[in-house]
């Protein structure tokens, strides 16, 4: 424990500005509480749980920095519990030893540790049995390496002298190295007395014994040097070489042979039999190679011909259609010059299926495919080529075929096979054999496994991940999907749909596939059968949502989205006389959508489009809620409120004549800045009053503000009543809820910014002073105190609890929904320099000559 302390905290003094410390003191202590009362075991005895318990008081009431010092002065004393040197200790890092004393003596303590408990059980994986443990970014950052392997064995030479070792001498302070040398060989039992057979004959079984008892008796560094040096000579079970590799790694070669003809090597040996048998799975193959325990044939391939990764290739999966018009593009405009240009860094897997069909016609596997029989042939032609030829020509060939006029005229294959080394009279035979339906059929029990929504669909080593998808530079869209959830009376929704989503629908609809969900927040209440809505803005809405559904499922997209846009238009767009006119324009018969309303239909499709509202993830927290590509994403929406056709613009590839007109920056999206806080919090109030307002209005119409009172407060339901526990005590749960209400009212970021400004310089708990800033600022105050009374405000206050995520500090700020410790050091103490770096396009004058500050956190606040 000595050395690491020697080891962190020189470190820390270094770098302590670009690290954030989380002390944990518990280790392998264990919790237990009877009665409200606990108890704890510590591995080292009563005196390791106080000095724990004194530990966990010093890192919650003091500052980081503080803390540590404390920490490490203990420890570099005799006795890191003693009384005596924890209150010298404390002295000389200013910190109250009475304070320290009371926490103790209180359950505080208790509590403190036992919670440390907790977070150790949840982080460290259970495999891990030494203390300390170094946790990087909340990962484990240490690979347990178990390699299951033999002194003579060919394969374990190879593996270890070029792959282990090679990576254990760079990275060896990452690696906790387990070798247990035994492999296939069996125990032999001979009249109580123990011996070995060997898969490579007696010499291995010595061999094997010698590196048991050179694991055993020295550090892991000596033990696998020496078996490297043993196994990379010429017979690495001759004395000669042993010994030599012994003394040239500080291993004593006389300790090894007296362990060995002891008996001692024996018993080692046996051991390391047992641990091999019960090996989960049963090894079948030397050497075997197991990270964290936990087996993983597809890791263990690639740790035996790469154990280092410096091959740094990246797997791109790409599900297509060889005469998919947006698969065409991509492969011929986007994937393959790419390929061409870093072909070695890509291990290129081309799956052409897409949206076929398998069709078992008695017994006989056939196929009807998205574009018809022609595009069937050329998906079995591509997986063929695939099939026969190395990834490099078929690749070629399938670029060469999608980039001709025809991509399924066998003229233009044939012409693709000669100029790529491929033999068509091969491809041909494999069509004609059957070969190509087992392939083809392959090919879609991939696909189906993976459940595309889309053509093409990329992903990247086997994990799809839609952001990267859409983010990567060869990825673009021939249409754009558009999803709008919307409800028919919601001011934002019509100033959406009105001022953003039908001029660009008009302007470009030939490229945006519209999708109307009108539902909202509105509540769906069966009663013994017959469905009933509650909708935000009341019943008139509900009658609105209804007959926007029955339009849109009766009639085409083109008419629907007029329609809709009419009537939210109207000043009464739930007025019977203004929908019926909006039909009449639109050729859309108003008859059939009375018919629709009155036989209950648009009962079931506005249920219908609840569960649509639900499903959406992640959870839709505004409305109207924008979705492109049947992605939610918050950035691009809070962007498309904005700026909904330069949005749109920007997913196409080629990009119509009116989007090249039209006068717009690259998805010049304000940057969201959530802020989560607490109302009675210091350090809350100095972010706000000094770094938040101050300059708020002169960068607010480049920032998306999700303002959040919460933080570290708990919150429980019990039949139908909500509970709340606050860090700072009744009050505060008070405060955030008034604040709560007051941001409901949407007066916009620059009065919510002066509001919460004059609030929390004064008195955020009383409602008189909660009425005295709302009214300086127009506020409605009934609202705002009605909200604040009634079940409306518990909910809006648990709402901020189920956004707000686990947060180590308060306030915590989140750019863009990403949590970057950096990012939050700089903002508490230049909160405008940090959106202005985030900032793309123009910036406000205030970001001239403004700089990023260098800070440690914990010394600013």
């Amino acid at each position: 424990m000595q050395r690491k302390v020697n080891q962190f905290y020189p470190s820390y003094q270094r770098h302590a500005g670009d690290i954030q410390v989380n002390l944990v003191p518990y280790g392998e202590a264990t919790t237990t509480n009877e009665s409200g009362f606990w108890t704890f075991e510590c591995e080292h005895g009563p005196a390791e749980c106080y000095g724990n318990k004194v530990h966990s008081c010093a890192v919650e009431l003091y500052p980081i920095n503080q803390s540590i010092e404390f920490v490490v002065c203990s420890m570099n004393t005799t006795n890191a519990s003693s009384d005596v040197n924890l209150e010298l200790c404390a002295s000389s890092s200013n910190i109250s030893w009475s304070l320290l004393k009371d926490c103790i003596n209180s359950s505080q303590g208790d509590e403190l540790l036992a919670a440390n408990g907790k977070t150790t059980d949840k982080e460290i994986p259970e495999f891990i049995d030494s203390v300390p443990i170094i946790l990087f970014n909340d990962v484990f950052d240490e690979e347990i390496l178990t390699v299951y392997y033999e002194a003579l064995c060919p394969d374990s030479k190879e593996f270890i002298t070029h792959q282990l070792y090679p990576s254990y001498a760079s990275i060896g302070e990452d690696i906790q190295v387990d070798l247990i040398p035994f492999g296939f060989a069996e125990v032999l039992n001979d009249s109580g007395r123990i011996d070995f057979k060997c898969q490579h004959g007696p010499d291995e079984c010595y061999g094997n014994k010698i590196h048991s008892c050179a694991i055993d008796l020295f550090t892991v560094e000596e033990s696998t040097e020496f078996i490297y040096c043993a196994m990379n000579s010429s017979d690495s079970s001759d004395d000669g070489n042993l010994e030599k590799c012994a003394d040239t790694t500080n291993v004593s070669w006389d300790s090894l042979v007296t362990c060995y003809s002891s008996g001692e090597g024996d018993k080692l040996l046996e051991e390391n039999g047992v641990r091999t048998q019960h090996a989960e799975p049963a090894i079948s193959h030397l050497p075997t190679v197991v990270f964290n325990e936990n087996y993983d044939a597809t890791l263990e391939d690639a740790a035996i011909t790469d154990f280092l990764g410096v091959s740094d290739t990246v797997k791109v999966s790409v599900y297509y259609e060889s005469l998919c018009p947006a698969s065409k593009h991509f492969i011929v405009q986007q994937f393959y010059p790419t390929y061409a240009s870093i072909g070695k860094d890509i291990d290129v897997d081309l799956i052409p299926f897409g949206f076929a069909e398998v069709v078992n016609n008695s017994g006989e596997v056939d196929f009807t495919c998205h574009h018809g029989p022609e595009e069937c042939y050329g998906n079995k032609i591509h997986s063929c080529a695939i099939a026969l030829y190395p990834v490099e020509e078929s690749t070629e060939f399938i670029f060469c075929s999608m980039n001709s006029s025809d991509p399924s005229a066998d003229e233009n294959l044939e012409k693709c096979a000669d100029t790529t080394s491929i033999s068509w009279d091969r491809l041909k035979t494999c069509y004609t054999s059957g070969k190509a339906d087992e392939l083809l059929e392959a090919n879609g029990v991939r696909t189906v496994n993976f459940k595309i929504r889309h053509l093409p669909t990329v992903v990247f080593n086997e994990n799809y991940n839609k952001v990267l998808e859409t983010d990567a530079p060869f990825m673009e869209y021939a249409t754009v999907k558009v999803s709008v959830f919307y409800e028919a009376l919601c001011p934002d929704s019509v100033e959406f749909i009105v001022q953003q989503l039908f001029p660009t629908y008009a302007s470009i609809g030939e490229d945006i596939k519209v999708d109307l969900i009108p539902f909202g927040n509105a509540k769906v209440i069966n009663r013994n059968g017959r469905l009933e809505f509650k909708c935000q803005h009341g019943p008139e809405e509900c009658y609105g949502n209804k007959i926007h559904s029955c339009a849109i499922a009766l009639y085409p997209v083109e008419e629907s989205t007029e329609f809709v846009n009419c009537a939210m238009s109207s000043r009464d767009s739930s007025a019977d006389e203004n929908l019926e006119r909006c039909a009449n324009t639109f050729n859309i018969s108003w008859d059939s959508l009375e018919n629709c309303y009155t036989s209950g239909q648009a009962d079931k499709l506005l249920e219908e489009n609840a569960v649509r509202t639900e499903n959406v993830k992640p959870a839709i927290k505004f409305i109207p809620a924008v979705v492109f590509n049947d992605y939610y994403n918050q950035t691009l929406e809070n962007a498309a409120l904005k700026d909904f056709m330069g949005v749109v613009c920007e997913f196409l590839d080629d990009e119509p004549i009116d989007c090249k007109r039209y006068n717009y920056s690259k998805i010049q999206s304000a940057v969201k800045v959530s802020v989560y806080y607490e109302a009675l919090c210091p350090d809350s109030v100095r972010f706000i009053a000094l770094q938040l307002y101050p300059h708020y209005s002169e960068i607010a119409k480049h920032v998306d503000l999700d303002l959040v009172p919460y933080g570290k407060a708990a919150h429980s339901e019990e039949n139908g009543r909500w509970d709340f526990l606050c860090q700072h005590g009744p009050s505060e749960c008070k405060g955030n809820k008034y604040q709560a209400c007051a941001l409901s009212l949407k007066s916009g970021s620059e009065t919510d910014v002066k509001f919460l400004n004059c609030i929390m310089r004064s008195r955020p708990s009383r409602l008189n002073f909660v009425e005295s800033c709302a009214q300086k600022f127009n506020m409605d105050v009934e609202k705002i105190k009605n909200c604040s009374t009634s079940f409306e405000g518990d909910k809006l206050l648990a709402a901020n609890g189920d956004k707000t995520p686990p947060i180590a500090f308060v306030p915590t700020v989140v750019y863009d929904d990403m949590f970057d410790q950096t990012a939050q050091d700089q903002s508490l103490v230049d909160f405008v320099a940090v959106v202005c770096s985030k900032i793309n396009g123009t910036k406000p004058a205030i970001c001239d000559d403004r700089t990023l500050p260098k800070v440690n956190h914990w010394r600013i606040y």
